[in-house]
């Protein structure tokens, strides 16, 4: 009964990972219409890979969102998710460690140099703990700030058994606590809403061609679509990593493209996008990798005046920080 349990846990894995959420591309098309894909050297990196048991099951550092410290200047705060199965690079392409997938999330505080001041384990309020299905707890975490209270955003499995996305606050050192965001045109696989910096309003960036662009309701958890704007062919088959960053009047995003290719997976690739304070696209910039490893997960953006910081995984087994030359980037930048 045990193995059976497991086995189609290990079915919904894989299922998951390859669930029809907007953004798949095949190769072909990919190559076709993007060009020439550049990997990009960073000037210092940092690895938070860790793993710990809960229950004696094996969690596994993975997908990481880093974000500016909001007491503390030149600080930041990372989330790390953590999850119960092993990641392989070709079939079965997951190893499950328990009968359910359970992401569970720790809070990081580092200081200027990224040396981890201390680090919290971050509990679920009773709205996640009361899920009983196969996926449990929040998945693929971004923590950003509005007016000066951090929120979060992340993948769940709803009632009914589809997937959507999750919204709180992320209670630091306590808990996350939120609900699901209520789309009336949702899919049945929703995931990676990017969400948009604004001070009057709480809004986020549901795909990226058109631009469309929705807005949580203020005493609700309903989301409504705001605006839709045709953007360039380049955008067609994007979908959302980091939240936006505001940095001198723009807004930052790091999106990325999921090639499928028979009996090898998925490969990621990424691409950064800049827009002015009214979401009209400034510039962007060619495909880049971090590793050229096929599974990289961009989470996390903080862009300052000359370097940027991408914090991501590959293969959901691994935790890193890179820091880039901001003129690397100013040098793949292409004008609509």
């Amino acid at each position: 009964m045990i193995f059976i349990l497991v086995l189609f846990a290990t079915i919904c894995v894989i299922l998951l990972a390859f669930c029809t959420c907007k953004g798949k591309v095949s190769p072909n098309t990919f190559g076709n219409s993007i060009g020439t894909v550049h990997t990009i050297k960073a000037m210092k990196e940092y690895d938070f890979s860790s793993t710990f048991k809960r229950d004696g099951i094996e969690f596994i550092s993975s997908s990481p969102c880093i974000m500016q410290h909001n007491k503390h200047k030149n600080h930041y705060l990372m989330n790390i998710r953590y999850v119960n199965y092993t990641m392989l690079k070709g079939p079965p392409f997951y190893i499950l460690h328990s009968e359910n997938i359970s992401s569970l999330n720790k809070c990081l505080h580092l200081d200027g140099n990224f040396n981890v001041l201390k680090d919290e384990h971050m509990n679920y309020g009773s709205n996640v703990l009361q899920r009983t299905g196969k996926y449990r707890g929040v998945e693929d975490i971004r923590i950003f700030m509005h007016n000066d209270i951090i929120y979060c955003i992340g993948t769940a499995q709803r009632s009914k058994g589809n997937l959507g996305l999750f919204f709180g606050k992320y209670n630091i050192p306590t808990a996350i606590t939120g609900d699901d965001l209520n789309l009336e045109s949702a899919t049945k696989c929703e995931k990676n809403w990017s969400y948009i910096p604004d001070e009057t309003k709480i809004q986020f960036v549901y795909s990226w061609h058109p631009l469309t662009i929705i807005e949580k309701e203020r005493d609700s958890y309903n989301v409504i679509v705001r605006r839709r704007k045709e953007m360039p062919k380049f955008f067609t088959r994007a979908r959302g990593s980091t939240s936006g960053f505001l940095y001198k009047n723009e807004i930052w995003f790091v999106i990325h493209f999921s090639a499928s290719r028979d009996g090898h997976g998925r490969k990621y690739y990424h691409s950064l996008s800049v827009f002015d304070k009214n979401m009209d696209l400034k510039r962007f910039s060619k495909i880049f990798t971090m590793e050229e490893e096929d599974i990289e997960f961009v989470l996390g953006l903080v862009v300052e005046d000359n370097r940027i910081i991408l914090s991501y995984s590959t293969w959901d087994k691994s935790s890193k920080v890179k820091i880039y030359d901001k003129r690397v980037f100013s040098e793949l930048m292409n004008f609509p």
